[in-house]
């Protein structure tokens, strides 16, 4: 009869402990949503929140899969999965007002609200993976100090809240991804970082270094289970333009993204602007050493950068090839995105949230 009131009295403790530990992570989430709130209605960055405006419409009148063919004067040059939140932000906001019949050239303030909304949540989201991750090895106090950390991070805020932008949407996925995979769930954890690819090219970064942990740790039958179920993934967000006969434009898409915005520095403050002059607007197929170009041997900005990222990248792989666990491997992550960051052309000022 003591044992079993022992037993009994210690599971008592043990939910009541949970149960203030969730209350705890509950208000830090709370706090970093009612900061958030007062700037959801403003324009933010508004060649960004317009199109996102309308391609929400767009969306919503004729289907994700439209969204990449230039109708209605709309076309798309995000990635697919971002698409799915704003017909979502779309459709709601027509049944909260009248439907429009042409897409929005000035976002009103309750549809900027509606467009902020599925970022801020991968903010929220983003905090709780990193406080799931981090619980397992620093315990609740210390892992409430890590959630609050992401959501109230002055870059995670003025992205999503300030800015407008979406670029926590693949960031939470990419974190997801590489926590699942450290916790041995590695063919959840490659469906989900397929799903962060067709989220955001910088997430491509991102791929041989979680490959070196998969291989390292599980072996070359389960990088080949991750590699098929990361495909899996990016073949889920293309149904829509399968089932409506848009493959080829998603493709095109696809395939031509370094067509899209081909300058050196794209408003990042990075070593190519550094090394153009602050010449933004220079194209980086502009070749680097006109004198090798004149022999045949053109070399433009973007090879060089694609080279630097490879040789600068040779030894962080090597350093997760030796400790392919967290956090090593979070720390070498993010050495990855800043050192893409910096020698990539084309780059955003937003790029280095990944």
């Amino acid at each position: 009869m003591t044992q079993s009131g022992d037993a009994g009295g210690e599971r008592h403790r043990e939910t009541r402990d949970r149960s203030h530990e969730i209350a705890q992570c509950l208000v830090v989430l709370l706090a970093g949503l009612a900061l958030r709130l007062p700037f959801m209605w403003s324009q933010g960055y508004p060649s960004d929140t317009r199109d996102y405006a309308q391609w929400s419409w767009k969306a919503a009148t004729m289907g994700i899969h439209t969204l990449y063919e230039p109708s209605a004067g709309v076309a798309c040059d995000n990635h697919p999965l971002v698409l799915y939140p704003l017909r979502v932000v779309g459709e709601l906001y027509e049944r909260l007002t009248e439907p429009a019949a042409a897409p929005p050239d000035r976002p009103a303030p309750l549809l900027l609200f509606l467009l902020r909304c599925p970022a801020i949540l991968c903010d929220l989201l983003m905090g709780i993976v990193a406080y799931a991750w981090a619980r397992r090895g620093l315990g609740h106090r210390r892992s409430i100090v890590v959630l609050a950390l992401v959501v109230f991070n002055p870059a995670v805020f003025c992205d999503s809240a300030l800015y407008g932008q979406v670029d926590s949407i693949h960031a939470v996925l990419a974190l997801a991804a590489a926590m699942l995979i450290d916790r041995d769930r590695y063919r959840w954890g490659w469906a989900v970082l397929g799903l962060a690819f067709m989220a955001k090219p910088q997430t491509y970064v991102l791929g041989p270094l979680l490959a070196i942990v998969t291989f390292r740790r599980f072996g070359w039958r389960a990088l080949l289970e991750g590699g098929l179920a990361c495909a899996g993934g990016m073949v889920a967000v293309g149904i829509p333009f399968l089932a409506g006969g848009t493959t080829s434009s998603l493709t095109h898409y696809m395939i031509s993204i370094a067509a899209i915005h081909p300058m050196v520095s794209m408003n990042a403050d990075n070593f190519w602007w550094l090394a153009a002059g602050g010449r933004a607007a220079l194209l980086d197929d502009a070749s680097v050493l006109p004198p090798l170009a004149s022999l045949g041997m053109p070399l433009n900005y973007r090879h060089a950068g694609l080279f630097l990222l490879l040789i600068l990248h040779l030894p962080v792989w090597r350093r997760v090839w030796q400790t392919p666990r967290a956090p090593a491997v979070l720390a070498w992550a993010a050495v990855s995105v800043v050192v893409f960051f910096n020698v990539c052309t084309q780059m955003h000022e937003t790029y280095l949230y990944l």
